[in-house]
């Protein structure tokens, strides 16, 4: 794919998804927050709009120096009011002070006869920071909680009010009072009305989803992707540009759970965080977190080197703001020096989105730099489009359209990282169907080569014999027996001579250890391979002293001296090399395996058997005399108690197929240890090799078989 073909790409199926999701989340009923909220809102008849008619009072300072806060329903009706003339985002913020003052609001209405008889019910569709409500001096409910030292904000959902039939006064004039902690930006939006209970709750449920709800579906989607993005990490350690991009999204889910925090059960008056900690948490520690992390992102993203000391310096100044937060005593003081910091963080956002714009023009990073321009465009859009409906124009009936923004963003980098994944593995596969016509190129060479051996195998005949008894004389079970060990071993080449091959190494009765290869090819190639492997090994078990040295060193040497020795010889090996220390009742075994089939070990205490395989977190990878491949030769330990059976095979064994081309594979070994482990180690070889030959029957064979029964006694 082109990196024209990608991008657009990107850019397409980020808009998809964005489209899908804004489409899915509005449902016919939710849209209605955009119109009037329900059926009967075209039937003036059946609403009281109160928009124009509030009153506010500021509570007289009280003795002990507080604003009221012991003002009750009987001392608002002695206040003189005065008339709130904008119904608006701050106003009472405009007439209070942010400082935490109190105040009442009146209204007064009348029912017409439409209404009359009924339940009804009062919307506000956002009243900040908290507020009670009575009705005709009857307490009605609250939102939020108005103790300065406990206090709670009534969110960003609408309030309703549900007015019972015998509050109201069906011919008289109703009065409606409403105390209001004046803290922060304090505000009672337009839209404000009365009306029957399903009208009410209806618009209600609008309004809550749009400007608190919502946000709870959006942090879910940013939850998925932090977790799919952090999955991606365990597997890619080496791109921090996921973990970055999941750290984001954490912290950004933390940032806006804020505005829906009173959805939570765990938060204010539900139990759990109380408003201030949680305000700390979520909206300060979440806002610093994405600031920083959005800034490392980029960096990382454009590939662009990141200071040192600028490193520090940034994560200082989010030490520093912190800190400042953690120290704050209330809402109050959090309030004062959170825009300071707000500040603060905005100018290290410029200052990379400003980073973004100059490497438009720097060649070489001018694509990564247009993906991260664009992706950031809803982002940007989006919170001009806020600064003019909040700041300007003064609405907090509308949501926070920002939030939109940047799950665009979010999803247009998701989709960015998945067409990037995507392409990985497609690449993955196609080096992965390249090395597999690679072997299967190089086995049609031996093929071909191993056909014209064919030929002159008539006129070499002899020769091979001679191979053979030469292979017999270096290759054969133990002349001699060991101490704690029955052994057997079964050694079946696929012609006169073998490419499979093994030795045991011990000092008199002592067995220090044991090797197992397989030489790639067959016939004479694969023998001559043997020899040349088995000296090579030898030396170098002598020369790295395997007794004492690491197993894993000692394979890698074999590796090397073994590409050295064979020059352009492209066959190479696959084995198991043991090491074995003897204890007073076990023994010690660590062993490395090159690409060869695992041993299975039966435990006869426990009655179990297993395949002895690497640690996942230390793999172990890689054949012996593969010039130009890695290699990682974990070492594998294990303990051997008496009775306990270890089996080595070569994978002649276990892919020998019968005429319906099923293999033999492993089970039939793991069958026979548990059935018959109490017995010789001769006799559980016999019955293996009983198996394997009733299950391929006739059916002709394409390779070598070694069989190393080793039996703890």
């Amino acid at each position: 794919m082109s990196k024209r073909n990608r991008f657009l790409s990107t850019v397409f199926l980020s808009f998809f998804l964005f489209s899908s999701i804004l489409l899915v989340s509005c449902s016919n009923n939710q849209r209605h927050i955009f119109t009037k909220g329900t059926i009967n809102a075209d039937d003036e008849s059946m609403r009281i709009q109160l928009d124009g008619k509030f009153y506010y009072a500021v509570c007289p300072e009280g003795e002990d120096g507080s604003w009221g806060a012991d003002s009750d329903v009987e001392d608002a009706m002695k206040m003189n009011y005065t008339h709130l003339d904008k119904m608006r985002y701050q106003n009472l913020y405009e007439v209070a002070g942010g400082d935490g003052k109190y105040l009442w609001l009146k209204t007064e209405f009348e029912l017409p006869e439409t209404l009359k008889d009924d339940d009804l019910s009062m919307v506000i569709p956002y009243l900040h920071f908290a507020g009670e409500l009575y009705l005709n001096g009857n307490y009605v409910d609250a939102y939020g909680f108005m103790d300065e030292e406990h206090f709670q904000d009534a969110g960003y959902g609408a309030q309703l009010f549900d007015f019972p039939v015998e509050y109201l006064n069906q011919d008289e004039k109703n009065i409606v009072l409403i105390k209001v902690y004046a803290l922060g930006l304090a505000t009672i939006s337009p839209g404000v009305f009365i009306g029957l209970r399903d009208d009410g709750w209806a618009v209600s449920d609008n309004y809550s989803f749009w400007q608190s709800k919502i946000y709870i579906f959006f942090t879910g989607i940013m939850m998925a992707v932090s977790f799919l993005f952090f999955v991606l990490f365990a597997f890619y350690r080496k791109d921090l540009i996921y973990l970055y991009f999941a750290l984001l999204n954490v912290f950004s889910i933390f940032f806006f759970s804020n505005l829906s925090a009173n959805e939570l059960p765990w938060v204010g008056y539900h139990g759990g965080f109380t408003f201030l900690t949680y305000t700390k948490l979520a909206c300060c520690f979440g806002f610093f977190g994405m600031a920083y992390f959005s800034v490392i992102f980029i960096f990382n993203f454009l590939h662009q080197e990141h200071h040192k000391i600028e490193l520090i310096l940034r994560t200082c100044a989010i030490a520093f703001s912190v800190i400042s937060v953690i120290v704050a005593p209330d809402y109050k003081a959090l309030m004062k020096i959170f825009p300071v910091l707000v500040f603060l963080a905005a100018i290290d956002l410029v200052a990379s989105l400003v980073l973004i714009i100059i490497n438009l023009f720097n060649e070489e990073k001018r694509e990564r730099a247009i993906l991260l321009f664009i992706g950031c465009i809803p982002l940007v859009v989006t919170l001009i489009v806020d600064l003019f409906v909040k700041a300007i124009f003064k609405n907090i009936n509308l949501p926070y359209f920002t939030m939109f923004g940047w799950q665009g963003t979010i999803i247009f980098f998701f989709t960015y990282f998945s067409i990037q994944y995507r392409r990985t593995s497609l690449r993955l596969e196609y080096l992965n169907t390249q090395l597999e016509n690679e072997v299967a190129n190089r086995t049609e060479q031996l093929r071909l080569a191993n056909k014209k051996l064919d030929a002159e195998m008539k006129i070499t005949h002899q020769d091979m014999h001679t191979a053979a008894l030469v292979q017999g004389k270096i290759f054969h079970p133990p002349l001699d027996s060991f101490n704690h060990w029955d052994i057997a071993v079964s050694y079946q080449p696929l012609s006169v001579v073998s490419g499979d091959f093994y030795n045991f190494y011990g000092m008199g009765s002592y067995l220090y250890g044991v090797s197992l290869f397989d030489a790639s090819g067959h016939g004479v190639t694969a023998s001559l391979i043997t020899m040349l492997a088995e000296n090579i090994i030898q030396q170098t078990i002598k020369d790295s002293n395997i007794y004492g040295e690491n197993v894993s060193v000692t394979m890698e040497r074999i590796n090397s001296n073994f590409i050295s020795a064979k020059g352009d010889i492209e066959n190479y090996l696959t084995g198991i090399l043991m090491n074995i220390k003897e204890q007073k009742d076990y023994a010690d075994i660590t062993m490395v395996n090159a690409a060869h089939p695992y041993p299975e070990l039966y435990h006869a205490a426990e009655g179990y058997s297993e395949e002895i395989l690497p640690d996942v977190e230390n793999p172990s990878y890689g054949p012996v005399g593969m010039d130009m491949m890695e290699v990682h030769y974990a070492p594998i330990s294990i303990k051997m108690e008496k009775d306990d059976v270890l089996v080595l095979f070569t994978d002649g064994l276990t892919e020998a197929a019968d005429k319906d081309r099923k293999e033999f594979g492993r089970k039939g070994i793991e069958t026979i240890l548990k059935e018959s482990a109490d017995e010789s180690a001769d006799a559980i070889l016999k019955k293996i090799t009983g198996a394997f030959s009733a299950h391929v029957g006739s059916a002709p064979q394409n390779d070598d078989i070694t069989i190393i029964v080793m039996k703890r006694i």
